[in-house]
């Protein structure tokens, strides 16, 4: 066979029913679309933070980060002050950015230089700053039919615990 088959990454905290994707098929397989991502906390006196290992970017995405570094310093002037420092976080995390963010990559200075802004993003992005995840929290996968399924329970529940 000229390309190996390799697995599908899930992520730990993405549950699937193998009625949704079996965890052992390999290579590609026609899945089912998701419809619902319920978020399920079987115990909420166990949520912990957890640490994420830090990812490594492809020299592609340092690339691209390095382009968009650029694009934002117009004037080539190496220096980036504190809104154009919000824009290319934005762009990156795909929302505004918190002030305490911008503080983080910027300290208490007005402007900053570009090639150490772009370090400290990197790391921010590669770390998990943005993204804190919760051992005990997990996220699961539904076909439409198990969504209306698990609807259909918690109404007929009513006002009483869904688990008992």
């Amino acid at each position: 066979h000229p390309n190996p088959i390799t697995k599908t990454p899930i992520p730990q905290d993405l549950l699937v029913s193998n009625n949704y994707f079996d965890k052992t098929w390999k290579g590609d397989r026609r899945l089912k679309n998701v419809v619902m991502v319920l978020e399920w906390i079987p115990d909420a006196t166990q949520i912990r933070i957890s640490n994420l290992t830090e990812h490594k970017l492809t020299e592609d995405q340092k690339n691209q980060l390095k382009k968009a570094f650029s694009l934002f310093d117009s004037k080539q002037s190496k220096s980036l002050d504190r809104k154009q420092i919000a824009k290319i976080m934005r762009a990156a995390i795909d929302y505004p950015p918190a002030e305490a963010d911008i503080r983080e990559m910027m300290g208490k200075e007005a402007h900053v230089n570009r090639d150490k802004a772009m370090v400290k993003l990197e790391h921010m992005l590669t770390s998990g700053y943005f993204r804190k995840l919760q051992k005990g929290r997990y996220f699961v996968a539904l076909t439409l039919a198990e969504a209306e399924t698990i609807r259909r329970a918690i109404h007929v529940r009513g006002n009483r615990p869904f688990f008992e």
